[in-house]
């Protein structure tokens, strides 16, 4: 898995885990299926774990200009929306082990209105690794919020990421959005 891979990983965990409330012997969260919308603030710092060393200077100085700009970037906020089925509500984060087998949570507490859950990521014999925290609370059937906090490192470079999130509930069809 790339840093790039990780990062993206990272940030949709983030972004399906508002509404998608998920379980592992614990209790799903108690929200209503259907149409859902998602707000998502997202602010990182510092320089993503990743080793352009083995680049040639001009790309390698291109990709750390980039990196660098993005690193400076005030919070970006996103609004989507999701259809949360009962499929999605009961199944597992991280449930795919093939997608996710770089990734570990380990749950703190499970009830139907507040999950959190700590998360530790890292290919096994790699440099690269983040730990973190997720929090996810319904505060009604039709409304919840949560945060993701994820520290990231690798070789020289250090990467923190904060996300917060609302969800409320639309409608009981989701018509055409999956």
């Amino acid at each position: 898995m790339t840093s790039r891979q990780f990062g993206q990983s990272v940030l949709a965990v983030g972004a399906c885990v508002a509404i998608a409330g998920t379980i592992a012997a614990g209790e799903t969260l108690r929200v209503k299926t259907g149409l859902w919308e998602v707000t998502t603030t997202t602010q990182t710092s510092g320089m993503p774990p990743i080793d352009v060393s083995k680049l040639p200077p001009e790309q390698r100085e291109k990709i750390e200009a980039m990196l660098k700009s993005r690193a400076q970037a005030a919070p970006k906020t996103t609004t989507k929306q999701e259809c949360l089925t009962q499929e999605k509500l009961e199944q597992k984060l991280f449930d795919d082990e093939k997608e996710n087998a770089f990734c570990k949570r380990t749950s703190v507490t499970e009830t139907a209105s507040l999950q959190e859950f700590k998360l530790e990521c890292g290919d096994k014999g790699r440099e690269e690794h983040g730990v973190g925290s997720l929090r996810i609370e319904a505060l009604s059937p039709e409304s919840v919020k949560g945060t993701m906090k994820m520290a990231m490192a690798g070789g020289a470079n250090a990467m923190n990421m904060n996300s917060t999130f609302t969800a409320k509930w639309l409608n009981a069809s989701c018509g055409t959005v999956k």
